[in-house]
């Protein structure tokens, strides 16, 4: 099995920082696709040779969604169906700053004609550098090349190591890359960390649309929805999901992007933002009354090429909402009638009334100690979620703010345990930064008055020279 270290040569600088006239000489032409490798790092072994979106490999996030005042964490599916490349170098890091990939498990290495067809967004400049470069759609390789961080080789699932090439890199990864690359005759381009042609792009507006939806459903159908199933939605449904994005701000305001559209919803007197969040989420109206949800791919689709939506369909539904009553308010509690309940109870968006009770007794319980709170510093916010009732902290301490996340009490903890350990909690942390406040106040106190000190017999020090000197 081949090994490439970065110990036996220097490192080879990419075309980016060389002479243009060198460079012009070593790259016949900078779209000539023979000439350029797909480079993908990751973590994950591409299992049948193959790499997986987020989407067809099922990767589910966690967020908070609000509403009506309740915070809660809920799931949502990745509906990203981009797969990322650097050409003929390795990724260091992202733009966004959400992802580092200083020393992969694995660095894919692939001829990118061979799927030149299923990028997306891909580009060489001028200078021979490129970004981010992504397909639609998971990635089936046919001729890849795999280099495995020496430490990563006993991960890879058996059966798969005779499926591809692999060689074992040891040290820096963008050396061995870059060196693994100049062995099959590929250029070395520069890469541009900071591209943001996918953050502003069609493929995120879908995407986060998307998600946005799935997590203003699974508020409302404690978790249920998978992102992918066919489901039905009754209006009043489809009426609470539009008001938890709204509430939360998940509109994605690029979608409407056709003039020609733009105008006709304007006769139609359909809201951009309406037509902004509908779309987004592939909200449709069936014959029989009932909504559902479009297939990623159409409605990655109109997004891209607005025509392509359906505007009496999309009137219909305005209609159908506007026309909607506004729902009762969910009948609320004593906080006495329901202490006995537990936190996995709540969690059901069927006993909303019950959770916006005792989510209004933890609010009247911070209110009351909030000025000590303050005072101290400690700024906290709670949520539910599946398996408990939570903290987030925010702490600022002599102006060092600082983070954390509390667990109050589990699922099957009744709401009576809930309040009573909130209080505790927070009476122990008052108590705890107080006093770590006042010896820190103690600790400064003492230095500057050590400070002051100094500084009078420096003075006395200068006054004594200058007496001399006369």
């Amino acid at each position: 099995m081949l090994v490439i270290t970065d110990k036996s040569v220097n490192d080879l600088n990419p075309l980016f920082y060389q002479n243009q006239d060198q460079n012009k000489e070593s790259l016949a032409s900078k779209n000539n696709i023979k000439e350029y490798a797909m480079v993908h790092s990751t973590n994950f072994f591409p299992k049948n040779n193959q790499i997986l979106c987020n989407y067809d490999g099922n990767k589910v996030g966690k967020s908070i969604v609000q509403y009506h005042g309740i915070k809660k964490e809920v799931k949502s599916l990745s509906h990203r169906h981009t797969v990322h490349f650097t050409l003929n170098n390795i990724v260091e890091s992202t733009g966004d700053g959400l992802g580092t990939w200083e020393q992969p498990e694995y660095i894919v290495v692939e001829p990118f004609y061979i799927h030149q067809k299923q990028f997306v967004n891909y580009a060489v400049n001028d200078y021979y550098v490129s970004g981010d470069n992504y397909t639609w759609g998971s990635v089936d390789l046919e001729k890849p090349y795999y280099l495995v961080r020496e430490d990563a080789l006993d991960k890879i699932p058996k059966g798969e190591i005779e499926k591809g090439n692999i060689i074992i890199y040891q040290g820096d990864a963008g050396v061995c890359l870059r060196r693994f690359l100049k062995m099959l005759d590929y250029p070395v381009f520069g890469y541009e960390e900071n591209d943001a042609t996918h953050s502003n792009s069609s493929e995120m507006d879908q995407e986060m649309a998307t998600e946005f939806r799935d997590l203003a459903v699974n508020y409302l159908q404690n978790n249920s929805f998978d992102g992918k199933e066919k489901r039905k939605f009754s209006l009043h449904e489809i009426k609470e999901i539009l008001d938890i994005l709204y509430e939360n701000h998940k509109i994605i305001y690029s979608i409407l992007n056709d003039d020609v559209v733009r105008e006709k919803i304007q006769q139609l007197n359909i809201s951009e933002d309406f037509f902004n969040i509908i779309v987004g989420s592939g909200i449709k109206m069936s014959k029989d009354g009932d909504f559902y949800f479009d297939t990623d791919q159409n409605i990655y689709e109109e997004i891209c090429n607005n025509s392509k939506v359906n505007l009496a369909n999309l009137k219909i539904v305005w209609n159908a909402y506007n026309s909607l009553q506004i729902k009762e308010e969910p009948k609320t509690f004593a906080l006495g009638d329901i202490n006995k309940k537990t936190i996995a109870d709540i969690f059901l968006f069927e006993n909303f009334g019950m959770c916006q009770t005792f989510f209004e007794q933890i609010e009247a319980l911070l209110l009351r100690l909030s000025n000590s709170l303050q005072q101290l510093g400690v700024f906290p916010d709670p949520y539910i979620s599946e398996d408990g009732f939570y903290l987030n902290i925010a702490f600022n301490v002599m102006f060092d703010w600082k983070y954390d996340t509390i667990k109050i009490a589990s699922a099957q903890d009744t709401l009576e345990f809930a309040y009573a350990n909130t209080l505790k909690y927070l009476n122990n942390i008052g108590y705890t930064l107080e006093n770590n406040t006042q010896n820190y106040s103690r600790g400064s106190m003492n230095i500057s008055y050590l400070l002051f000190v100094i500084a009078i017999i420096a003075l006395g020090i200068i006054m004594s020279f200058v007496f001399l000197t006369y």
